[in-house]
């Protein structure tokens, strides 16, 4: 195990947290981000704003020379299996350096950085999710496939091999980068896709369990979708469409039944504490600001929950603060109604680049815990990515975004960061933020 860094700052704003509890509650103080040197994959340092212990678990020194990303997926997809021993992490790297895994994915061991098995080749969006209680198990898709991988042996199980009707083969199939199956993982809605333009495409929902096409939408109108998913308990399938820039629910039939937002804004489902299924979002524009109260003439925000079964919707938070923000919902499985969300500002946003790592607003470069019904928030960490401009002029730099999400039993939630703005571009390696916060 790692050296553990105890820090005793306490920046302006800030306050060691009461009672044992490693988070803060209140929303509305700006918390200024400490400086803290750069640490070693299983190295650990004591948070010394929220109190909370951070270890990293990923570091691009484990790979060979040339790589500049080593870091987990996104904030849909659980960051470390059921027991914490295991991440998936992509790689990427320069070519000019000799760096041979860029686009690969890796599983690999928390504590000491192995790769488990061999690096999967098709790395980029491969929407790999680990098993809810299963430590070995995870999923990903593989062109046409969806495969079950074994992290102890590095062996992997096709569960599915997509046909067209006619019984030619889709190209690839996927969910845009952004969807899961239900959480028994028995049933995966995804997109067909016929050829490498990606121009036609099937719309399906798929039954893992023996690898038939339960519905099928042949050949899906266009312009296409954004995102689709499965809801967690199998009910619903969510798409993000293009045509009407709205968020799109249906049967798991593929019937329509409404649209949820007119944003089509990204979000996360989240398991409430009455039981239903919720998906969360946030509203930053358009008409979805007007049906939901927003007030024009400045930066306005709204985290939003539309409870699936119904035309139910809860304003859970509100800012004037133009960040962005990343959902997760993985973590109300174990803790019914709460969600992970991750901020972060682009050179777009209302804070200048030239400032931005100084925290100008309540919850700036933070991650912290939401509550959709009672608007509850435990703040737990500053994640110390810095993401207002890409290396290549870009407004932003995606992959230093935090994206923060957590294991399926909640005890730790994992986040990626470059550790600005002095590892800035050098470096995308993930962290895991653990404490009392239950």
């Amino acid at each position: 195990m790692g050296k553990v860094m105890v820090m005793h700052v306490v920046p302006s704003g800030g306050s060691p947290p009461p009672g044992g509890n490693t988070y803060l509650t209140n929303p509305n103080s700006i918390l200024q981000v400490p400086t803290l040197p750069l640490i070693g994959r299983g190295e650990t340092y004591i948070d010394p704003v929220f109190g909370g212990t951070v270890t990293k678990i990923s570091d691009i020194d484990d790979e060979p020379a040339g790589c500049y990303m080593n870091r987990h997926e996104y904030s849909k997809y659980p960051g470390v299996n059921s027991d914490g021993t295991r991440i998936m992490t992509m790689l990427s790297g320069r070519s000019s350096l000799g760096y041979p895994y860029s686009g690969y994915k890796s599983v690999r061991s928390t504590e000491n950085g192995t790769v488990i098995g061999s690096r999967i080749a098709d790395g980029v969006d491969s929407e790999f999710m680990w098993h809810p209680t299963n430590p070995t198990l995870g999923y990903y898709r593989y062109g046409r496939q969806y495969k079950q991988f074994n992290a102890t042996t590095g062996a992997t199980t096709n569960l599915a091999s997509l046909t067209r009707s006619d019984g030619s083969n889709y190209y690839v199939c996927y969910t845009h980068g952004e969807g899961r199956p239900s959480d028994d993982l028995r049933w995966w809605a995804c997109y067909g896709v016929y050829t490498s333009s990606y121009t036609t495409r099937d719309f399906l929902v798929v039954d893992l369990q023996d690898g038939s096409i339960r519905a099928r939408v042949e050949p899906m109108p266009s312009p296409y979708g954004d995102a689709v998913s499965m809801s967690p308990l199998g009910n619903y399938v969510m798409k993000l469409s293009d045509a009407t820039g709205e968020n799109e629910l249906y049967d798991k039939d593929l019937n329509y039944i409404r649209r949820l937002f007119y944003d089509a804004c990204h979000g996360d489902f989240v398991l409430g504490s009455d039981g239903y299924e919720y998906y969360v979002g946030q509203i930053t524009s358009g008409r979805a600001l007007t049906e939901m109260g927003g007030e024009s003439g400045y930066p306005n925000d709204i985290i939003t929950a539309y409870r699936l079964v119904d035309t139910t919707i809860i304003k859970v938070l509100r800012s004037h603060w133009n960040l962005s923000f990343h959902i997760s919902g993985i973590i109300s499985r174990a803790h019914p109604g709460w969600c992970v969300v991750s901020t972060y500002s682009s050179s777009q946003s209302s804070v200048a680049a030239s400032s931005y790592w100084e925290t100008l607003h309540p919850l700036q470069h933070e991650i912290f815990l939401l509550n959709i019904h009672t608007g509850e928030i435990r703040r737990i960490c500053h994640h110390h990515s810095l993401a207002d401009r890409s290396a290549t002029g870009e407004d932003k730099d995606y992959f230093a975004e935090p994206q923060a999400t957590s294991s399926w039993d909640g005890d730790s939630v994992v986040f990626s960061s470059n550790w600005g703005p002095s590892e800035r571009y050098t470096r995308y390696e993930t962290y895991k933020i653990e404490g009392t916060f239950w």
